[in-house]
């Protein structure tokens, strides 16, 4: 979906609408993040073992498709999604799958970010090594211990606490914790 070329058939619309070609133009191949209905979909790489492409993929959308220019919001914004999909992405969690009490992880794209929680509680993010070309989760740790898996709970997230995320220029495809 990725690497095919970023073609579109007008089908039922009559006509090319603003959709169509504003992926076109951001060569993401198949990969429509304009349109909403899509926004798990980079997800799906974690959710079928393969983390380190959700991993490359969400990085390079926030690089590549938000930025404070005026073509730096790709699509249009109905009811927020896009500003979440960028927001929960770039910290480095996702609720993939609606209605599901996990959030799938990725690479957080900022150093250091924290969520202020009811009770006077924190859920921080920090990662090392943070770089352009470092996309790629080497090892996380959740309170100070080894966290293997690919998703995190809400009730786990709601006690606070600080999740570490090592990264790095090279992806790892042995890591064990999969996806619940």
């Amino acid at each position: 979906m990725m690497g095919m070329p970023p073609a579109f058939h007008v089908g039922e619309y009559g006509n090319v609408i603003h959709e169509m070609t504003e992926m076109a133009n951001v060569r993401f191949g198949q990969y429509a993040h304009s349109n909403q209905p899509v926004h798990h979909v980079l997800y799906l790489y974690t959710a079928i073992g393969q983390p380190w492409k959700t991993q490359y993929w969400t990085r390079h959308v926030c690089q590549e498709l938000y930025n404070s220019g005026p073509t730096g919001f790709p699509g249009d914004e109905d009811n927020g999604e896009m500003s979440s999909w960028y927001i929960l992405s770039s910290i480095g969690i996702f609720p993939a799958c609606v209605g599901s009490p996990d959030y799938t992880l990725t690479s957080p794209l900022f150093d250091r970010v924290t969520l202020h929680l009811p009770g006077d509680k924190q859920f921080i993010v920090k990662t090392s090594h943070n770089a352009q070309h470092n996309v790629y989760v080497q090892s996380r740790s959740l309170g100070g211990e080894p966290y293997t898996l690919h998703t995190l709970s809400h009730d786990r997230l709601m006690q606070g606490g600080e999740l570490r995320v090592e990264l790095g220029a090279q992806p790892v495809t042995n890591a064990g914790g999969k996806a619940k």
